[in-house]
């Protein structure tokens, strides 16, 4: 084997990189997986709990109508939609069994939402419904992050420096301390191969894109192009600083501000308003500092029974933001709700949320986590 460059030796893991391989070695495990089968079997319990007493109590027949026919009845749900939440249960099980032969893929919790959304909940009381869509809801926030970080189905990494600090605010609380990792530089990959090891791998020539999950075995577990900054980010990293980056909205503001005939900026839709709002800084320059980098991976390798302690500024990422519909948007920024499948959209402050078609106003509106 050819000898290491001095510059590849002396490549190592700063602390926002360690903590990038904590969330990604996380979101990807099997415990986090089973966290959804948990979180799903509650809410396939929870379901067949109400369509009994739905039975019961025979709603049905007043809810039969000469227009509708039996679409609003629990009957149509039991039929159409039942069948997609046991086959999300059964997918799930099914990826666990398969761990063990180093196989991972998404959910197929946005299929199983979609097919939901396509079929009436009038056959609940509006309490009923409130609770199913919080039950949702929970499968939604352990599927969005497994499916962020296995997505192969795209060039890009899923995850960019922005959206893995969003993440870590959701986390933080979970971590008292990481793990310790070591770069095996012997374990290398380029973009677009299948990884030699399962794991999580950086960069070897850019310290600033952002590492990537791949895994060995098949070539689904392809490593893709890295996340990284334009001109415009490596301005924004230098001059407000890698432990203030995102997170200080008045130093993400004041660099806005500076910068704001930059072209990279001034064909953002919403840039003056970001000018004028500490609160829509962050976004507004998340949104146009991501550049592609391709190049090769080496394996980030944890230290079994090693630890370290969390730089406290480092875990001060910004909190990520819950909206009830029918209430105004805090903070610009793109929203979803797992209400409604492709519901993504851009929000400006003061906007009131939709309800969307929900009887009850049931929608909770997201922070995206990615706001590009």
């Amino acid at each position: 084997m050819p000898a290491l460059s001095n510059v590849t030796m002396e490549l190592e893991l700063s602390r926002w990189q360690a903590i990038q391989a904590t969330l990604l070695y996380h979101f990807a495990s099997l415990d986090f997986l089973k966290g959804m089968q948990n979180a799903m079997d509650e809410l396939a319990v929870h379901v067949e709990s109400i369509l009994d007493l739905a039975a019961t109590q025979g709603r049905d027949r007043h809810l039969k109508s000469p227009r509708w026919g039996s679409r609003d009845t629990s009957e149509n749900w039991t039929n159409n939609a039942w069948p997609f939440l046991k086959d999300l249960q059964l997918t799930t099980r099914r990826q666990i069994a398969e761990r063990a032969f180093e196989k991972f893929n998404i959910t197929g919790f946005n299929q199983f939402d979609r097919a939901r959304s396509e079929f009436s909940m009038n056959w609940t009381t509006p309490d009923e419904e409130l609770e199913v869509d919080s039950l949702v809801e929970n499968v939604a926030s352990y599927a969005r992050y497994i499916d962020q970080t296995l997505d192969k189905y795209s060039t890009t990494n899923g995850w960019s420096d922005f959206s893995l600090t969003c993440a870590w605010s959701q986390f933080k609380e979970s971590f008292n301390r990481i793990p310790k990792y070591r770069i095996r530089f012997d374990v290398k990959a380029k973009t677009g191969t299948m990884p030699p090891r399962t794991g999580v791998y950086v960069s070897d020539s850019d310290q600033n894109a952002t590492l990537q999950f791949a895994w060995h075995g098949s070539p689904c577990g392809k490593l893709l192009l890295g996340s990284t900054f334009n001109r415009l980010g490596l301005d924004a990293l230098t001059e407000v600083g890698r432990a203030d980056l995102w997170i200080d909205k008045g130093k993400m503001l004041q660099f806005a501000r500076t910068h704001k005939r930059d072209r990279l900026l001034t064909e953002d839709p919403f840039l003056e308003e970001s000018l004028q709002d500490a609160d829509l800084a962050p976004s507004l320059i998340a949104r146009n500092v991501d550049a592609e980098v391709d190049c090769a991976w080496y394996y980030v390798e944890v230290i079994e029974g090693e630890y370290e302690e969390i730089d406290s500024k480092v875990a001060q990422a910004p909190d990520a933001i819950r909206v009830p519909g029918g209430e105004a948007c805090p903070v610009s920024g793109y929203y979803f709700t797992p209400a409604k499948p492709g519901s993504r959209a851009f929000f400006a402050k003061g906007t009131i949320m939709p309800r969307l078609d929900s009887r009850y106003g049931l929608a909770i509106w997201q922070w995206d986590l990615d706001q590009a």
